[in-house]
């Protein structure tokens, strides 16, 4: 049998969908969650000192990025994604574990935001998420592959375990935190997070296409290609759908559910590189 080819324009396509349904559905839910926010106070009140904003600005806007990626997210299983062997469309099996964690971030992000709640008890609610994560070996695997890369092969498992636990939850709260520092400015935190992910996908577009087109002698199959585009086009389309609401003068703020739930996305989009051997994880690299 000949190994089909394929490009990037024929990899991304069956894509697009699911862009629009984040971006759709987050446009719709920003402007939804701004009213109940102000409804209920939920709102960030200005100090003149580190906030200028004139008058009180809804949150919750990071909860609109999360149904807008969640509902994209489902929306992947009705689609045929692109082909990358003679046997047909791989499935989109999309980790559950992703969306656990997910949703712990955002449950903490609006615990703080509607409460206020001790930097003790959002580090707990990223681990807990990082702990979900490990449901699909996240993070393990990528251990595991890079000492393979290494020439490290012959590693107890034990030990395996251990790294990757401390991994997942270093990264989850670095990424977590980082973007939360970075959310001072209107637009800033989205915007950068919307370009890191297109980054993001680029590389994903790159290793399926490799991974199709064979010319180094991976597998044939690799079984994340699906997961790891859908992961970017969706939280693209739902950053994309929040931030004109975000722009100077902003009429909503993401708050910690949605600069928490942004960061946290980076984490699960680079360790998914890893999912399917050190192969891919050497184009992933390189790419």
């Amino acid at each position: 049998a000949t190994t089909p080819q394929l490009d990037a324009s024929a990899g991304l396509a069956p894509y697009m969908g699911i862009f629009f349904v984040a971006f759709l559905v987050s446009l719709v839910a920003t402007p939804v969650m701004r009213r109940l926010a102000l409804s209920n106070g939920i709102v960030d009140v200005p100090d003149l000192l580190r906030k200028n904003h004139r008058e009180p600005i809804a949150y919750l806007g990071g909860v609109a990025i999360f149904v807008g990626w969640l509902i994209a997210v489902l929306a992947s299983h009705f689609i045929d994604p692109h082909t990358v062997d003679v046997a047909g469309p791989i499935a989109v099996d999309f980790p559950i574990s992703i969306v656990i964690g997910a949703a712990a971030i955002v449950i903490t992000g609006m615990l703080d935001d509607i409460y206020g709640i001790s930097p003790r008890v959002k580090i707990g609610g990223q681990l807990f998420a990082a702990a979900g994560l490990a449901l699909n070996d996240i993070g393990f695997r990528f251990v595991e592959n890079s000492l393979k890369l290494l020439g490290l092969g012959i590693v107890p498992d034990w030990l395996v375990y251990i790294l990757g636990t401390v991994l997942l939850g270093v990264l989850v709260v670095a990424g977590c935190n980082a973007v939360n520092l970075i959310d001072g400015l209107d637009g800033l935190a989205s915007g950068v997070c919307a370009i890191a992910t297109l980054g993001f996908l680029a590389i994903a577009a790159l290793v399926a296409i490799a991974a199709a087109n064979d010319p180094f002698g991976l597998p044939e199959t690799l079984d994340t290609d699906p997961t790891r585009i859908v992961m970017a086009v969706a939280v693209i389309g739902a950053i994309l759908g929040f931030l004109p609401y975000n722009f100077n003068p902003a009429t909503i703020f993401m708050g910690d559910a949605g600069s928490l739930l942004l960061g946290f996305f980076a984490i699960p989009s680079i360790l998914l590189f890893a999912d399917t051997g050190a192969a891919a994880l050497k184009l992933a690299t390189v790419s």
